[in-house]
Order: structure tokens, then C-alpha cells, then sequence
């Protein structure tokens, strides 16, 4: 009886071992993963991007949204979670939920990270409540919120641009304009181009000038408004990538 109950107890303990051995090394489950991408409160140990779910990886540790300080992380956390929504369509749902519990935290740099990183996810469902973001009592996440919104291409955004574009802040009128010309027809991309290219900041005409070029956008008006940096000594920095613009739109030069 005794040697019985030895057995069987040695063949518990036996199991037990071999579930815990098989669950330690068992990749996470989708949920699991979304949770530690967007907001893992746990640190998991790395030593290239490649060892974290979220793709960030910093001072050995992954990185989740929640813990990012740089704006370019919410590119990347996006691009890891659009990798597991092609392979699992339904993981949706914990994204959602995640980015709930993210937007309720209300910490306004936490928030305007979540609010870029959804506009560069590409969901359009998020759309209704980026817009309710657009009356939050912070700047800064009223601003990301409008950002996402133009990358997300709602029409509304981007009819409503023109504060983005004419922000005091310069990265955030450079974003704007990229943004604008990303997800407008060509119309609108070239009359909002032709106010970048008559615009006082010079890096908003510079970037003006590479989208134009890059998009081959053409309008009367804009041929005008790159003519008439030809004719400004001033901006002589700019004009050999304006010939360039110019011969890309098959448009002539002026012989003035």
C-alpha cells in the first residue's frame, strides 16, 4: 500500500513538473502579447528589438507604449501590432480594450502617444474616439489626436487641417502637411501644398518641395508658387531641388 502511494504521488509530482517545464516554454497567448506590447507593467530582459513582442528594446529591457518616450516607438509598437492582427484578425478586440484602459489613464503624454500610434495603426474604427480626444483638456493630446486623425484620413480632419498646418510647434505643421498630402486627393493636396511653399518657415517649403516632387503633384498653382522661389535669391538652397520638382511635373522653366 505504501510503495501505491509512493507511485502515485511520484507520478503527480512527475506531471506538475513537465506542466510547469511545458507552460515555461510555451509562447504567450495573442492576448498576452497585445497586453505586453501596449501596456506590460512586467520587464521581460533583451537584447536586440527582436527578443520583444513590441519590437523596442532598451537599456535590456522590451519596451511597451505605455513606457515609450520617443515618438518614432509608436511606429514601431503599430507595425508589431499590425503582424499580429494579419495573422489573428480577433486580437482586435484586446487592442481595443488595452487602448481603452491606455486613453483612461489620463496622463496627457501617455495619451498623445496611444492617439499617434493609432494613427499609424490604420483601424479606421478607432476614428470615434480619437475625435472625442479633440476636446480633452490637454494640448498635447488634443494635437496627437488631430495628427492621428489626418494620418487616418477622416475627412473631417482634413478638411480642418489649417490649424495643424500653422502650428507653433514646427514638428507638428511638418507632420500636418505630410499627413494632409498622405490621405487628401490631389486638389486639396496642391492647394495645401501651395500654402506650405509660400509659408514663412523654411523647412515647411523644403518639405513642400520633396512632396510635391515625390507625389508628382501638379496644379497651375504650384508650378507658380516653385517658379517663384526660382526668383528669390534668397532661397538659392532650395532652387536646385525645385528644377529637379519642376522637371519631375513636366513642367517648363522659366526662362526669366
Amino acid at each position: 500500500m505504501r510503495l501505491a502511494l509512493l507511485t502515485l504521488a511520484l507520478s503527480i509530482a512527475s506531471f506538475a513538473c513537465t506542466a510547469s517545464s511545458r507552460q515555461s516554454t510555451e509562447p504567450p497567448s495573442v492576448g498576452r502579447r497585445v497586453a505586453l506590447i501596449l501596456g506590460g507593467s512586467e520587464f521581460t530582459e533583451c537584447k536586440t528589438a527582436a527578443d520583444c513582442d513590441s519590437g523596442l528594446c532598451a537599456a535590456r529591457q522590451c519596451l511597451s507604449l505605455a513606457q515609450v518616450r520617443e515618438t518614432w516607438m509608436e511606429g514601431q509598437v503599430a507595425r508589431a501590432l499590425k503582424g499580429i492582427l494579419a495573422e489573428h484578425p480577433g486580437a482586435i478586440d484586446d487592442v481595443v480594450a488595452r487602448v481603452e484602459e491606455l486613453l483612461d489613464s489620463d496622463e496627457p503624454y501617455l495619451m498623445g502617444h496611444v492617439a499617434g500610434m493609432l494613427g499609424q495603426l490604420g483601424e479606421a474604427r478607432f476614428v470615434p474616439r480619437l475625435t472625442r480626444l479633440l476636446s480633452d483638456a490637454s494640448e498635447v493630446v488634443r494635437t496627437r489626436a488631430a495628427l492621428a486623425l489626418l494620418r487616418l484620413g477622416d475627412p473631417v480632419a482634413v478638411a480642418d487641417a489649417d490649424g495643424l498646418l500653422t502650428h507653433r510647434s514646427e514638428s507638428v505643421a511638418l507632420d500636418a502637411l505630410e499627413a494632409v498630402v498622405a490621405a487628401a486627393g490631389a486638389g486639396f493636396s496642391a492647394r495645401v501644398l501651395v500654402r506650405a511653399l509660400e509659408a514663412e518657415r523654411p523647412r515647411l517649403r523644403e518639405r513642400a518641395v520633396a512632396l510635391v516632387r515625390a507625389g508628382r503633384i501638379d496644379s497651375a498653382e504650384l508650378r507658380a508658387a516653385l517658379q517663384a522661389i526660382l526668383e528669390r535669391p534668397s532661397e538659392g538652397h532650395l532652387h536646385h531641388d525645385v528644377r529637379r520638382t519642376l522637371e519631375a511635373i513636366g513642367a517648363p522653366l522659366s526662362s526669366r
